[in-house]
Protein backbone atom coordinates (compact mmCIF):
# COMPACT_ATOMS: atom_id res chain seq x y z
CA UNK A 1 0.00 0.00 0.00
CA UNK A 2 1.37 3.63 -0.73
CA UNK A 3 1.92 6.20 1.79
CA UNK A 4 0.20 8.88 0.43
CA UNK A 5 0.40 12.54 2.40
CA UNK A 6 -2.21 14.52 3.79
CA UNK A 7 -4.66 16.43 1.61
CA UNK A 8 -2.96 19.51 3.25
CA UNK A 9 0.68 18.08 2.01
CA UNK A 10 -0.87 17.36 -1.41
CA UNK A 11 -1.81 21.12 -1.96
CA UNK A 12 1.14 22.32 -0.79
CA UNK A 13 2.81 20.41 -3.18
CA UNK A 14 0.66 21.41 -6.32
CA UNK A 15 1.29 25.14 -5.05
CA UNK A 16 4.43 24.44 -4.93
CA UNK A 17 5.35 22.97 -8.16
CA UNK A 18 2.62 25.65 -10.29
CA UNK A 19 5.01 28.38 -8.22
CA UNK A 20 8.34 26.70 -9.44
CA UNK A 21 7.48 26.05 -12.97
CA UNK A 22 6.82 29.53 -13.45
CA UNK A 23 9.80 30.57 -12.68
CA UNK A 24 11.76 31.16 -15.69
CA UNK A 25 15.34 32.25 -16.99
CA UNK A 26 16.20 35.96 -16.86
CA UNK A 27 16.84 37.12 -20.57
CA UNK A 28 20.30 37.15 -21.62
CA UNK A 29 21.65 36.51 -18.04
CA UNK A 30 24.15 33.37 -19.52
CA UNK A 31 24.95 35.53 -22.55
CA UNK A 32 26.17 38.30 -20.47
CA UNK A 33 27.75 35.79 -18.28
CA UNK A 34 29.49 34.17 -21.56
CA UNK A 35 30.47 37.89 -22.64
CA UNK A 36 31.89 39.09 -19.32
CA UNK A 37 33.77 35.77 -18.96
CA UNK A 38 35.30 36.09 -22.55
CA UNK A 39 35.58 39.21 -21.99
CA UNK A 40 38.60 38.59 -19.64
CA UNK A 41 41.24 36.07 -20.89
CA UNK A 42 41.31 38.66 -24.29
CA UNK A 43 42.91 41.14 -22.66
CA UNK A 44 46.08 38.64 -22.57
CA UNK A 45 45.60 38.49 -26.34
CA UNK A 46 48.50 41.77 -26.96
CA UNK A 47 48.14 41.45 -30.93
CA UNK A 48 44.65 42.38 -30.51
CA UNK A 49 44.79 45.40 -28.84
CA UNK A 50 42.42 45.06 -26.36
CA UNK A 51 39.69 46.24 -28.52
CA UNK A 52 37.55 42.98 -28.67
CA UNK A 53 37.62 42.60 -25.33
CA UNK A 54 36.76 46.27 -24.60
CA UNK A 55 33.81 45.83 -27.51
CA UNK A 56 32.82 42.09 -25.31
CA UNK A 57 32.54 44.10 -21.97
CA UNK A 58 30.58 46.98 -23.32
CA UNK A 59 27.93 44.65 -25.03
CA UNK A 60 27.63 42.41 -21.95
CA UNK A 61 27.19 45.94 -19.46
CA UNK A 62 24.20 46.59 -21.79
CA UNK A 63 22.89 43.67 -22.17
CA UNK A 64 23.09 42.96 -18.37
CA UNK A 65 21.70 46.54 -17.75
CA UNK A 66 18.69 45.99 -19.62
CA UNK A 67 18.43 42.43 -17.99
CA UNK A 68 18.70 43.66 -14.44
CA UNK A 69 16.31 46.21 -15.73
CA UNK A 70 13.53 43.38 -16.54
CA UNK A 71 14.14 41.78 -13.37
CA UNK A 72 13.25 44.75 -11.08
CA UNK A 73 10.02 44.95 -12.48
CA UNK A 74 9.19 42.00 -11.43
CA UNK A 75 11.71 39.34 -9.48
CA UNK A 76 9.41 36.79 -8.50
CA UNK A 77 8.90 35.59 -11.97
CA UNK A 78 12.55 34.79 -12.38
CA UNK A 79 14.85 32.17 -10.88
CA UNK A 80 17.80 33.19 -8.30
CA UNK A 81 20.24 31.60 -10.56
CA UNK A 82 20.14 33.65 -13.89
CA UNK A 83 19.98 36.86 -11.38
CA UNK A 84 23.20 35.47 -10.01
CA UNK A 85 24.56 34.29 -13.81
CA UNK A 86 23.54 38.09 -14.21
CA UNK A 87 25.41 39.62 -11.19
CA UNK A 88 28.61 37.45 -11.88
CA UNK A 89 28.53 38.02 -15.66
CA UNK A 90 28.50 41.96 -14.78
CA UNK A 91 30.89 41.66 -12.67
CA UNK A 92 33.24 39.99 -15.21
CA UNK A 93 32.17 42.73 -17.79
CA UNK A 94 33.22 45.58 -15.48
CA UNK A 95 37.22 43.66 -14.83
CA UNK A 96 37.11 43.10 -18.69
CA UNK A 97 36.68 46.57 -19.30
CA UNK A 98 39.14 47.96 -17.09
CA UNK A 99 41.72 45.42 -17.98
CA UNK A 100 41.31 45.60 -21.54
CA UNK A 101 40.94 49.53 -21.33
CA UNK A 102 44.45 49.89 -19.93
CA UNK A 103 45.69 47.55 -22.10
CA UNK A 104 44.06 49.62 -25.15
CA UNK A 105 45.66 52.64 -23.61
CA UNK A 106 49.11 51.26 -23.06
CA UNK A 107 49.38 50.25 -26.82
CA UNK A 108 48.38 53.68 -27.76
CA UNK A 109 51.14 54.85 -25.63
CA UNK A 110 53.61 52.69 -26.94
CA UNK A 111 52.64 53.34 -30.53
CA UNK A 112 53.15 57.39 -29.57
CA UNK A 113 56.15 57.07 -28.09
CA UNK A 114 57.29 54.37 -30.57
CA UNK A 115 56.38 57.33 -33.58
CA UNK A 116 57.79 60.07 -31.81
CA UNK A 117 60.91 58.48 -31.11
CA UNK A 118 61.23 57.18 -34.92
CA UNK A 119 60.94 61.07 -35.56
CA UNK A 120 64.12 62.00 -33.56
CA UNK A 121 65.96 58.98 -35.00
CA UNK A 122 65.44 60.60 -38.37
CA UNK A 123 66.15 63.80 -37.42
CA UNK A 124 69.15 62.50 -35.71
CA UNK A 125 70.79 60.61 -38.89
CA UNK A 126 69.48 63.80 -41.02
CA UNK A 127 71.35 65.84 -38.73
CA UNK A 128 74.50 63.40 -39.04
CA UNK A 129 74.20 63.32 -42.61
CA UNK A 130 74.29 67.47 -43.21
CA UNK A 131 77.33 67.45 -41.70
Amino acid sequence: MENQGTPNQDNSNQVFSQQFRQLQQLPNSTAVLVLGIISLPVCFCYFLMGIPGFVLSIISLSMASKAKKIYEVNPSLYTPGSYNNLKAGRVCAIIGLVLNSILLITVIIVFVMVASTGVAIESILHDMHVR
